[in-house]
């Protein structure tokens, strides 16, 4: 098992995120630490961590900031292990965490362990190509790396976009159509994050955001040419990140010098909204699913 860490000027929590991993009751893990050009203590930390559990245990890599996605593929490159999860270096795990996707994966036999978006236990369940990806879509599990647990082979010849927002979550859009097998289990507590503004990918800032139509974009461009039947379930998953982003947009203050990059990335949302408003996957809905559509509504109207 490897864990890989992207790290980008994290000193303050750096040595309590490591030391969860130590501190996890599944004993073979292989500590990969990305350094992305930290200015602060970061790169002294990793390297004292690399002296202490030795190559065996630990891998560091230094490299000049390229951003995270390059630091998440910097990871992929240097992990040997068979099974790859990821945690952020702002955050922690309980000591369990690790243990329970590995016997998940190793019960199912799955390629990609993902957590559900509710805790109970009827939600543990084994899908198979092409469910995957329609689970994805419909938001039937979580849209960050961080609660997953993947064979290593799966991210043969994916690699993460430069996008400063949801280059995660499109990643996971291309391993779950590339996938056989997902499992998804129980939601749970033992993930914990520290919201902090060294965070990469939790940085409030306009400029950020206006990555996110690019995000969407690959995210239809690449099923309309991979799984072209899925093209409305994809205007679909849009449509709901469109909404969440856009009333947090709406919230967000700006100068006034941003006011109009703010209002033209505003309406950007709201046609993504009336994409999936027009034309539901129907066939696929459940009841939750509805309720989107009138929240979707509701952000148009209001």
């Amino acid at each position: 098992m490897s864990i890989i860490i992207p790290i980008y000027n994290a000193a303050d929590h750096l040595a309590r995120t490591i030391d969860s991993v130590l501190a996890q009751t599944y004993p073979s893990i292989e500590l990969v630490l990305i350094d992305d050009g930290s200015t602060d203590d970061s790169p002294a930390i990793v390297d004292e961590y690399a002296a202490r559990l030795g190559t065996q245990h630990c891998v560091a890599v230094h490299q000049a900031n390229a951003g995270a996605a390059q630091a998440r593929n910097a990871g992929l490159d240097a992990a040997t292990g068979d099974l790859i999860m990821w945690l952020d270096a702002d955050d922690w795990m309980e000591p369990d965490w690790v243990a329970m996707f590995v016997d998940a994966q190793q019960s199912s036999g799955a390629d990609i362990v993902a957590c559900g978006k509710t805790s109970s236990a009827d939600d543990t369940r084994l899908l198979q190509h092409p469910d995957p990806l329609e689970a994805y879509l419909l938001n039937r599990v979580e849209k960050t790396m961080w609660v997953t647990c993947a064979k290593a082979q799966v991210y043969e010849g994916h690699r993460f976009e430069s996008f400063t927002i949801g280059e995660d979550a499109l990643m996971l859009c291309h391993l779950m159509w590339g996938v056989q097998t997902l499992c998804i289990i129980p939601r749970t507590d033992g993930y914990h994050y520290e919201d902090v503004s060294t965070s990469i990918s939790r940085e409030q800032r306009l400029g950020n955001r206006l990555d996110w139509p690019k995000r969407a974009n690959a995210e239809l461009a690449f099923i309309e040419s991979a799984c072209p039947q899925y093209r409305r379930l994809a205007l679909f998953d849009i449509m709901r990140g469109a909404g969440v982003m856009y009333r947090s947009t709406k919230r967000l203050q700006v100068p006034n010098q941003e006011q109009q990059t703010k209002q033209h990335l505003l309406a950007i949302l709201r046609r993504y909204i009336c994409r999936g408003i027009l034309r539901p996957p129907v066939k696929y809905m459940k009841p939750a699913d509805y309720r989107q559509i009138l929240v979707a509504l509701r952000d148009l109207l209001c």
